[in-house]
């Protein structure tokens, strides 16, 4: 009973992770099916429900007209429409709303991850920021601005930017696409990414975005790349490569890596780049509603006792911090980041980061 219980939960995993063609319908339908002859009532009643959920969003897609032919296009459609039921009321994000409340443990849950952020804050006071993909009332706007910066909100989708705005949190915002900002380069002194980039198709795309509207650095919290050391080359790749899918948002979860980013700053000129882990924790018999301050002591606590944890390799951290930056870091920046648990590496020059031949021969062939 056992080996069929995990082998049942095996297949369903691989028929919505492997079987990304497939009308997400009939992958929760038969999944459904599988988890009922297993006796996991809950289980099935989940797919069911995500089931119908595929087929009336999808009925209203075709109604408005959407090609739907292409599955990632309908994702994006769905994240859409979890907005605008918000928008129209059909739903009221409980998480959402709490992010209002800085006095409570889901408001604490994200500060604490944000505060890795606080070093660069404290030595560039009064910089100016764009947050992209800040669509939950402008969390990281709100944050930034909480402890002294500039900072202007984007999202794709404006509805509860407009929310924040009308509610007094902040006074402007935009509606970007991460992957092709409309800002002119270097438009702000820094810009920050929490946990964005890797819902866009194309997240590199959206690296090189940011990093062009940057004028000082870029600060992002990504999905940590447990699979690093893997090599296939050097017969060290693990039998199941980790590879995550968002099935509720719609997205494959592309996590960065250190060495990625450092390859990145290097061929695009930057000079140093700051990593440190962080370790999300949320629920474990708290209340994510509670203003309690022994609850909000107990969340400060338990995810300290992570992070040291994950330090001694005993635990995986869950996300990275990475800082991006142009130029070297002064002495008091660089203590103060290590000081609070990142590595700080100093990247070498790239004589060709200008590439003025490349560049002049471009515009030469074009006005040609």
């Amino acid at each position: 009973q056992e080996e069929q219980l995990a082998c049942g939960c095996q297949l369903m995993g691989r028929v919505r992770n492997e079987l990304g063609d497939v009308d997400p319908v009939m992958q929760e339908m038969f999944c459904a099916r599988v988890a009922m002859y297993l006796g996991l009532q809950p289980e099935a009643r989940a797919a069911l429900g995500q089931a119908e959920r595929w087929r009336a969003l999808a009925a209203r897609a075709r109604a408005e007209g959407l090609e739907l032919d292409d599955l990632p296009a309908m994702y994006r459609y769905l994240g859409a429409t979890d907005f605008q039921d918000y928008k129209e009321g059909r739903s009221r994000s409980t998480g959402a709303q709490l992010l209002l409340n800085e006095d409570c443990v889901s408001y604490l849950v994200m500060a604490q991850q944000m505060e890795k952020v606080l070093p660069v804050l404290e030595h560039f006071p009064g910089a100016s920021w764009l947050t992209v993909g800040d669509g939950r009332h402008a969390f990281e706007a709100r944050f930034l601005m909480k402890h002294g910066a500039r900072a202007l909100a984007s999202n794709l989708d404006p509805t509860l930017l407009e929310e924040a705005r009308s509610l007094g949190y902040i006074e402007n915002f935009a509606c970007e696409n991460l992957e092709s900002l409309s800002f002119a380069d270097a438009s702000f002194d820094f810009v920050c990414c929490k946990d964005a980039l890797h819902h866009v198709l194309r997240p590199y795309l959206g690296l090189y975005e940011m990093m062009r509207v940057a004028r000082e650095g870029l600060f992002m919290i990504e999905p940590f790349d447990s699979g690093f050391c893997d090599s296939a080359i050097y017969k060290i790749r693990s039998e199941s490569p980790c590879h995550f899918f968002e099935h509720e948002a719609g997205n494959y979860v592309y996590s960065f890596s250190e060495r990625e980013l450092e390859k990145l700053c290097t061929s695009q000129g930057w000079r140093c780049l700051a990593v440190r882990g962080i370790c999300y924790v949320e629920g474990d018999g708290i209340d994510s509603s509670s203003t309690d301050p022994e609850d909000l002591r107990r969340q400060r606590e338990r995810v300290i006792e992570r992070e040291e944890a994950a330090r001694r390799r005993e635990y995986l951290w869950h996300s990275q911090a990475s800082l991006l930056l142009k130029h070297p870091p002064s002495a008091a920046l660089r203590e103060a980041l290590e000081g609070v648990g990142y590595a700080v590496l100093d990247l070498p020059v790239n004589p060709h980061a200008r590439r003025a031949v490349l560049m002049s021969l471009e515009k030469r062939y074009r006005a040609g």
